[in-house]
């Protein structure tokens, strides 16, 4: 604990690629189905590099399972499966009053793949019709679902893909004053440059996935930043925004 704040510090080995742990991302550790934040990257003892990772789920010390080697993943994007879900929870609280997203606990499992059915088709056909939330989701940190499977819940308040594109829409900040500009940059040259972050991607898909997102806006073309991406971001609350908008890389511990 740090003051009031649990931190786990993973230590990594030298084979790892530690430049993807990039502040604020979102991770997992392959010896829980937790969800943490990169707060902190830095040389320790004997020149090996550590990362502090905060928990964003509450009660995480009972289901964190202690190994000698893990793995720790970068979440930079979430799958296809991931990205559609939170695309479509997006438009559902579009749709949806202040009031009523404020309320729900959790969206309808059944509304969320309506959306990927009739948006990303080949998303859904992928799915070999298994329309069980808990299974299509066993696997995922991003997400909970209800015991009856009626209900999903975000563990978090955007996507491993939205917060990606954030933040090479920050990193596009050029000249003085870069504190009070709004980044801006095409689709075209997001789309250009975010494989050089996340490896090969389809970037009609990657486009459609974003387009609903809250964190920038679109006009002529161009999709400016909103608001700055905080370092660090605890709320699970789903950000509501009317708009006109996986690969994992894997270092070892």
């Amino acid at each position: 604990e740090r003051g009031s704040q649990q931190v786990v510090i993973v230590t990594l080995s030298e084979q790892a690629d530690w430049q993807v742990a990039t502040l604020g991302a979102q991770a997992k550790l392959s010896c829980s189905n937790m969800l943490f934040r990169i707060q902190d990257v830095k040389k320790r003892v004997q020149g090996k590099m550590a990362v502090d990772l905060v928990p964003v789920d509450p009660g995480w010390k009972e289901r964190l399972v202690a190994e000698e080697e893990a793995q720790l993943q970068v979440l930079l994007a979430g799958s296809n499966l991931e990205e559609a879900i939170f695309c479509g929870i997006r438009c559902l609280a579009q749709e949806s009053t202040p009031a009523e997203v404020d309320r729900a606990e959790g969206w309808p499992s059944m509304d969320v793949l309506s959306h990927i059915q009739d948006n990303f088709p080949d998303i859904f056909a992928e799915m070999v019709e298994e329309d069980d939330m808990q299974q299509l989701l066993a696997e995922s940190v991003l997400f909970k679902v209800s015991e009856d499977s009626q209900r999903v819940v975000c563990r978090i308040s955007s996507s491993p893909l939205e917060e990606s594109v954030c933040r090479l829409l920050a990193s596009s900040r050029t000249g003085e004053n870069q504190e009070n500009q709004k980044p801006s940059q095409s689709w075209e040259v997001l789309m250009d440059e975010l494989p050089k972050v996340l490896g090969s991607r389809d970037a009609t898909l990657d486009k459609q996935l974003l387009q609903s997102a809250a964190s920038f806006s679109e006009e002529d073309g161009m999709v400016t930043l909103r608001k700055p991406l905080p370092v660090m971001a605890y709320s699970s609350r789903l950000s509501v925004t009317s708009v006109s908008s996986s690969p994992e890389r894997p270092a070892r511990s």
